[in-house]
């Protein structure tokens, strides 16, 4: 099982985004936690993400593909080695679960 976690705090280690599959020790994949995540009409998001240690935030907006790629790009620039597609695959599930909690509110 994949699980996907986002901590912004450093609870346990390093902040940012983080991917656990069954009971492997946690790989960071973005040092950038996610804040906000707001879905719009087909495959557009707006991700909100914050580089611990600074709180500084900011907006990755477009198409998914769009958005993953420019906070993967992010990432890159501070160190972060993880692939492209398993940040993409994070934030898929963190989008359609920000969906599924629009569609409960009645708001889609």
């Amino acid at each position: 099982m994949i699980r996907y976690l986002s901590d912004p705090r450093a609870n346990a280690g390093t902040p940012g985004l983080w991917r656990t599959v069954s009971n492997d020790p946690r790989e960071l994949i973005s040092p950038f936690a996610l804040t906000r995540i707001e879905t719009g009409r087909g495959s557009n998001v707006e991700i909100a993400a914050i580089r611990p240690g600074t709180e500084d935030e900011r907006l990755y907006e477009g198409d998914l593909d769009v958005a993953a790629t420019l906070l993967w790009r992010a990432g890159q620039r501070f160190g972060c080695r993880a692939e492209r597609k398993t940040l993409y695959w994070a934030l898929f599930e963190f989008c359609a679960l920000a969906r599924r909690q629009a569609a409960a509110r009645g708001e889609l």
